[in-house]
C-alpha cells in the first residue's frame, strides 16, 4: 500500500479489499419483493389459465385450455387461428415462478418477457375480434364519439388561448 492511496483508492484499485458494505437493506427488500411479484404474477397466469374465461348464460363456461384444445367455428371466432399459441400463457406462468427463485435480474426479463408477448398476443386477438365482429354502424358510432371528443378538447383549447 502506498501512502497515496486513501480508503476509497483501495477500494476502487481493488487491490487491498473492497470497503462497499454491499447492497443496502431497502435495495434487499425491494429485490425480495420484486421477486415476490413476479411469482405471484407466475401463479396467476397458471390459476387462471384453467379457470373460466367466457361464460355464456348458464349453460357454458371456457377456460383457456379449453379454448386452446376445443375446435369448431365458435372457438375459431373467439381465440382464432392461433389458439394453439395459448399453450405460452401456462408456459410464461412457470417461467416466471422459476426466475423468481434465480434472482431479480433474471425476474425483471422474464417479466417483460412474459407480459409483452401474452399482452402482445391479447390485444392483437382483442383487435381482430373486434374488427371481425363490428358492424357499420358501431363504426359510426364510435366515429362520432371521437369527432365530439375532439371537438370538445379544441374547444376548450380555443377559449383558455384566447383568456
Amino acid at each position: 500500500m502506498r501512502e497515496t492511496d486513501t480508503p476509497s483508492a483501495i477500494a476502487n484499485d481493488g487491490r487491498v479489499g473492497s470497503l462497499d458494505p454491499g447492497p443496502s437493506w431497502s435495495a434487499q427488500a425491494g429485490d425480495q419483493a420484486l421477486r415476490v411479484v413476479v411469482l405471484l404474477a407466475g401463479l396467476g397466469l397458471l390459476v387462471g389459465f384453467f379457470l373460466p374465461w367466457l361464460r355464456l348464460g348458464d349453460f357454458a363456461e371456457m377456460s383457456g385450455l379449453s379454448l386452446m384444445v376445443s375446435s369448431g367455428s365458435a372457438v375459431d371466432a373467439l381465440a382464432g387461428p392461433a389458439s394453439g399459441l395459448l399453450i405460452m400463457i401456462p408456459a410464461c406462468g412457470a417461467g416466471l415462478i422459476a426466475c423468481s427463485a434465480f434472482g431479480p435480474r433474471a425476474s425483471v426479463i422474464a417479466a417483460l418477457i412474459a407480459g409483452i408477448a401474452i399482452l402482445g398476443f391479447g390485444l392483437v386477438t382483442l383487435a381482430r375480434v373486434f374488427l371481425q365482429t363490428m358492424g357499420s354502424g358501431m363504426w359510426i358510432v364510435a366515429g362520432s364519439a371521437l369527432l365530439a371528443v375532439g371537438a370538445g378538447i379544441a374547444g376548450i383549447a380555443g377559449r383558455r388561448s384566447a383568456d
